[in-house]
């Protein structure tokens, strides 16, 4: 389960920073779909990054049936925090999207090479 730091009696500074890569069908990524849409509506969302506990990124592409490409990871961070975390998301990302059958094309709209 998830639990927002706000809600257990922990300081948030002190907690490791994590991402998650959910799911669309997800229960929390579904109670959370109209604020999604707001903010990625303008993309083809095929997974959301669930960045220290807040939804702020986004796996962006077409979604095919067989390997496909990843078009770009979407982060919603401060430029500095992006460019600092990029392996770590990069790293959830390929968790899933392997490097054998996927290729991530851009992160932050930017070649991944």
């Amino acid at each position: 389960g998830w639990t927002l730091p706000e809600d257990v009696s922990l300081d948030p500074k002190k907690l490791s920073p994590t991402v998650f890569m959910l799911h669309k069908a997800d229960n929390l990524v579904r109670s959370h779909r109209s604020e999604l849409k707001r903010r990625f509506g303008g993309h083809e969302v095929l997974r959301y990054l669930l960045i220290d506990g807040e939804f702020l990124g986004a796996v962006v592409g077409h979604w095919r049936i067989g390997p496909y490409d990843i078009e770009d990871i979407v982060v919603k961070l401060p430029a500095r925090e992006r460019a600092a975390r990029r392996s770590e998301i990069l790293q959830a990302v390929r968790a899933h999207y392997t490097a054998a059958q996927w290729n991530i094309l851009r992160y932050d709209g930017k070649s991944v090479t």
